[in-house]
């Protein structure tokens, strides 16, 4: 609770994005930016990159100012970049080292992990690189 005649703050990461309420939050400053795990096949790294957020991050954010009461968002953007946005955001299968996730498969028996049916399909030369690399 804040005491009358002040407001609060909050500076908040990702998660927030989704899945933190917070009771009188009634404005939200979407910078259009959001850090995210991205896997370099090349250098069979994981980096954590700022990067454009997509437009459906962007509604989301906004969603979370008056969760509980009349609210704003303040975009640090123009009409122009939300446009330029990606309309979802690509889903982390698709931009992360598949190593855990392949061993998985094969732990429960899936022997062709290259054509396995997955709802997102990852890129297939991260696949394959993941099988060099356990390989």
């Amino acid at each position: 609770k804040t005491s009358k005649g002040l407001r609060t703050a909050g500076l908040a990461t990702n998660s927030a994005q989704t899945s933190v309420t917070v009771p009188g939050s009634r404005y939200v400053v979407d910078c259009g930016f959001v850090k995210q795990k991205m896997y370099d096949h090349k250098t069979h790294m994981d980096a954590l990159l700022v990067v454009p957020i997509s437009q459906a991050a962007a509604t989301q954010r906004a969603g979370r100012a008056g969760r509980t009461e009349n609210g704003k968002v303040y975009r640090l953007y123009c009409k122009e970049a939300f446009q330029e946005m990606s309309p979802t955001t690509v889903p982390e299968i698709q931009r992360s080292s598949l190593l855990g996730t392949i061993l998985y498969l094969l732990k429960i028996g899936i022997k062709d992990v290259l054509n396995f049916d997955f709802i997102e399909a990852p890129d297939p030369e991260l696949v394959q690189t993941g099988l060099k690399q356990l390989f």
